[in-house]
């Protein structure tokens, strides 16, 4: 409960805190919070995008490789197919 509460007051101070500066006596952090909000866009945009990337042509070989392994599982039961055929 003591967490919850600290938690909630933690949460309503630092809306406070980052309240526009034109509420007077709030408004610290304002111009600090939109540059590191800047700062982190700008760093984070293109690793992220360099994350998306790479997840996706992981995503492109493994649907290659699944079908590859398809493609051979076919063809060894159609292999196997026959020779049961040709033992009968």
């Amino acid at each position: 409960m003591l967490a919850i509460i600290i938690g909630l007051i933690c949460i309503v101070v630092g809306i406070l805190w980052l309240l526009p500066p034109q509420y007077p006596g709030f408004g610290y952090a304002w111009d600090d919070a939109f540059r590191f909000i800047k700062g982190f866009l700008s760093l984070g945009l293109p690793f992220g995008g360099a994350i998306a990337v790479a997840a996706g042509i992981s995503s492109i070989k493994d649907k290659i490789t699944t079908k590859r392994e398809e493609a051979k599982r076919k063809k060894e039961e159609k292999e196997e197919k026959k020779e049961e055929e040709k033992k009968e």
